[in-house]
């Protein structure tokens, strides 16, 4: 009988050992995996505060974008405006008028002077008068000729200056496109490793849920183990009063925590 009870505590002796064993195996790595969780937790909040602030900057920077375009096709069309005045101003410019005004000023003066002096008959009379106006007609029409060619001399600054201001617009606007190019793509390999980050938290999930699925079904099977070591030690000579005073205060409590299950084992195995 003692000899059946030193074979049964010798089988759990080395069950409990092997379980404490690997129990202590388990959690090493669960605290490995715990601190390489923290780490990634870390790097995805950067990642994330990083992605944020790219964002709101790259919002920004479109928004300018947007207003220097609004901006930009409003120049082209005053430009637009300005080189047809140009356009204008070089054509009339070889192509003065064939008359001057000071002719026809004289060609009318002379027209004048005539019907005040001259005895005429009412018909030659009257085809002085539409002369005079035809030639008045055209004195108005050479007058508002030349006075658009001073205008298209003067705005000659202003398309130069609309087009330097354009030139200049049309520049920020490639620069901010480039840079709002770059955030894109600061953002999109951003997303990617928050992305991976998030696909490695989720498979630690389940990788640190079957780590404690292991402890507590190590831990049960244990907590048995030492329930049975408990129940046959007593009947062992070689176990020691000390162990055996432990266990009777324990059977006395009628159920026992975790830590009482360690506190037997650390006390159990000490002694070996």
């Amino acid at each position: 009988m003692e000899d059946e009870a030193k074979r049964k505590l010798d089988e759990l002796r080395r069950k409990i050992e092997q379980n404490s064993a690997e129990l202590k195996r388990i959690n090493e790595e669960k605290e490995l995996k715990y601190k390489e969780k923290n780490k990634l937790d870390k790097l995805l909040f950067s990642f994330i505060r990083n992605a944020n602030e790219i964002r709101d900057k790259k919002t920004k920077t479109d928004t300018i974008i947007r207003q220097l375009k609004k901006s930009r096709e409003g120049l082209n069309a005053e430009l637009k405006n300005l080189f047809s005045g140009l356009k204008f101003f070089h054509q009339s410019k070889f192509e003065k008028p064939k008359v001057s005004p000071e002719n026809i000023k004289k060609q009318i003066d002379a027209i004048q002077f005539s019907i005040e002096t001259e005895a005429l008959s009412f018909e030659r009379e009257k085809a002085y008068m539409e002369k005079i106006r035809a030639l008045k007609t055209q004195f108005t029409e050479i007058q508002k000729t030349l006075g658009n060619i001073k205008d298209s001399r003067i705005s000659k600054k202003d398309v130069f200056d609309k087009k330097k201001v354009a030139d200049e617009t049309h520049e920020k606007i490639i620069d901010l496109a480039t840079e709002s190019s770059k955030d894109f793509e600061t953002l999109t390999d951003l997303s990617r490793k928050i992305s991976d980050i998030k696909t490695k938290k989720s498979e630690m999930q389940i990788s640190l849920k079957n780590y404690k699925e292991k402890i507590d079904s190590l831990n049960q099977e244990l907590e048995t183990c030492l329930t049975l070591w408990s129940e046959i030690a007593p009947q062992e000579p070689s176990i020691k009063k000390p162990i055996i005073d432990v266990i009777s205060k324990l059977k006395e409590k009628k159920s026992f925590t975790k830590d009482d299950i360690l506190e037997l084992q650390r006390k159990a195995f000490r002694q070996r």
